[in-house]
């Protein structure tokens, strides 16, 4: 086919004009079927590729950039070493930046240097509502993706207000009535879904709303709210939006004689290694985040046309330890 172009072969392939350029320039992220339905269209074509255009291609500076809110969290940590590790596997080097939980004075800096450098693509990770608004205009990289394959950012965090549903209805199932939710700060759309999930139960339910008690994503926070709680003796159940503030609830809950669990049960979310040797250990709503990081990466080797594996769709799993057990009635 006389002045076949790239074009012509991605629709004889049967893929995108962004996997032939990746074919032609032996990006290690095309499956080998793929690789072989590509060059067998080429060959039957006659295609040509333009020297200037693959060596202008060639330049691609094989780097992703990740921004995330705060690094010193389990989850975004862990959710960084998800996207690294699946990145590296497809060929590219992550640059990482975490920005603090509240951006300050030197965020804007911050932001615009690490926009400034030269990525093939850049992952917004688990951001907060603060930090998303600071990055709108700031990339000139045609490739943004800010939430994993499957979802958009505004849909996403739908995996969390399930995950905190369900194990709600475990505390009810367990006879709990007076369930109470030490909720994260509420500029995190995180926080937002698992309080929501909270309270989706309490209504299907037809149960009260115990005001939310709100705390950073420390054990120090939580310690706060459960100094709070404690002083209200008809609570029997706390539901923690994250395992950091689960533990410094307990510790506030037993220092005034609340006993975790026979006079207040406990649920955490993040599923953190050191949740099994709390005391008691923690029931958790626990989270493949390198998993979920993973398929950030996924999300973006979609946008540029490349092929990726079947993957599941849930990313949690409530793991009932120590720190529940069945509603004691008071006598």
């Amino acid at each position: 086919m006389a002045g076949a172009t790239m074009a012509d072969v991605a629709r004889a392939a049967g893929v995108s004009k962004q996997t032939v350029s990746r074919v032609i320039n032996a990006h290690p992220s095309v499956t080998e079927a793929t690789r072989t339905r590509v060059k067998d269209a080429i060959d039957r074509l006659g295609y040509r590729p333009n020297v200037a255009a693959r060596q202008l291609a060639m330049r691609d500076s094989m780097t992703v950039g990740v921004l995330t809110a705060d690094l010193a969290l389990y989850g975004p940590a862990q959710l960084v070493q998800g996207v690294e590790e699946a990145a590296r596997a497809r060929g590219y080097f992550t640059s990482i930046a975490g920005i603090a939980s509240t951006p300050s004075s030197g965020t804007d800096e911050i932001l615009e240097r690490f926009f400034a450098q030269r990525f093939d693509a850049v992952i917004l990770l688990d951001v907060n509502d603060q930090l998303l608004a600071r990055t709108s205009g700031l990339s000139g990289t045609r490739h943004v993706i800010s939430a994993p394959l499957g979802s958009t950012h505004d849909d996403f965090w739908q995996h969390d207000r399930t995950a905190v549903r369900e194990a709600t209805e475990y505390l009810i199932s367990l006879g709990h009535t007076r369930i109470a939710h030490i909720g994260g700060p509420s500029m995190w759309p995180s926080a937002r879904e698992r309080e929501r999930g909270w309270r989706d139960a309490l209504d299907a339910a037809g149960l009260p709303a115990i005001p939310v008690v709100r705390s950073t994503w420390s054990a120090e926070g939580g310690s706060s709210a459960g100094e709070e709680l404690a002083a209200n003796g008809a609570v029997t159940a706390v539901v923690a939006a994250s395992d950091d503030i689960a533990l410094g609830a307990i510790s506030a809950l037993t220092r005034h004689g609340r006993r975790v669990p026979d006079d207040v049960s406990v649920i955490g979310f993040d599923g953190t290694p050191s949740s099994a040797f709390f005391v008691p250990s923690l029931t958790t709503v626990s989270c493949d985040f390198r998993a979920l990081g993973a398929r950030y990466v996924d999300a973006l080797s979609v946008e540029l046309g490349e092929e990726v594996g079947p993957h599941e769709e849930s990313w949690t799993e409530l793991v009932v330890r120590g720190s529940t057990a069945r509603r004691l009635e008071r006598v």
